[in-house]
């Protein structure tokens, strides 16, 4: 840091130690974030650094919730055309969870959505001249898929 000439900003973050060995005083973990940028506060730095590691992991998400982790074919568009999709497919995912779904499962994964909402066991029936799906839920998964429906319903 010495060898560039220009000033900097060093913004250090300290708390307690949670993890402590036995017999052992109270110690100290630091965090440092070097920065060129003066405008802001330490929290607006501090805050802004935190955030960057959110794209690695909607990458993440993308690739396993989806599965983008290989390409289906040795085709250059091909393979444009399915990362597309899963693109598309993710962002639809994201507004659903966003406009649709309670507080709680807005913090979910893609995966964990699949499995508790998309991978239900169920069975389309010819009943009475109209068709029922049975699902294999509990009582509040049920709950739940009625609070959707009535949400898609208002949104239409």
């Amino acid at each position: 840091m010495t060898k560039k000439g220009e000033p900097f900003r060093l913004v250090i973050q300290r708390w307690r130690d949670p993890q402590l060995p036995l017999f052992q005083k109270p110690d100290y973990c630091y965090y440092v974030i070097a920065t060129n940028r003066d405008d802001r506060s330490p929290e607006d730095i501090i805050r802004f650094h935190n955030e960057r590691g959110q794209a690695e992991n909607e990458i993440k998400e993308l690739k396993i919730g989806f599965g983008m982790e290989q390409m289906t074919s040795g085709d250059y568009r091909a393979n444009g055309v399915w990362f597309g999709l899963g693109v598309l497919t993710y962002n639809l995912t994201l507004t659903k969870k966003l406009l649709f779904l309670d507080a709680g499962w807005k913090t979910k994964t893609v995966t964990t959505l699949r499995w508790h909402l998309i991978e239900t066991a169920g069975r389309l029936v010819r009943h009475g001249r109209r068709l029922v799906l049975r699902l294999a839920a509990s009582w509040e998964k049920f709950q739940l898929y009625l609070r959707i429906r009535a949400r898609l319903a208002a949104f239409v």
